[in-house]
């Protein structure tokens, strides 16, 4: 069994061989950043990971809808990342707050 950091290099490749086999929109391009996402978020890098598999899930949602296989797994894994623990932060109107709880879009559910 590898580590996150292993998943990391593995996950990079394919999701290069993923961008030129296949177009930007593609659920195979969202679900390889989406998993990247959270192999960066459990080798420490959690901010750049949360960030990466919060927008590929939000586009699994937009094209496919909440109820696809990939956006269902997209969503899990965006769960997992924010169950690090680590409160997420978040800036409205310019100033920021902290955010101890928000939900799988990024939204502030408990300040």
């Amino acid at each position: 069994s590898g580590t996150p950091a292993d998943a990391v290099a593995v996950i990079e490749r394919e999701l290069m061989l993923a961008r030129v086999n296949f177009p930007p929109d593609d659920s195979n391009v969202a679900s390889l950043e989406n998993w990247l996402g959270l192999a960066l978020s459990l080798s420490g890098q959690r901010h750049k990971g949360e960030s990466l598999a919060r927008a590929a899930y939000e586009r699994l949602a937009a094209k496919y809808g909440d109820q696809y296989g990939v956006t269902v797994e997209a969503r899990r894994n965006l769960e997992q990342i924010q169950a690090l623990g680590e409160p997420a932060r978040r800036v409205s109107q310019g100033s920021p707050r902290r955010c101890s709880e928000a939900d799988v879009t990024g939204r502030c559910v408990a300040e």
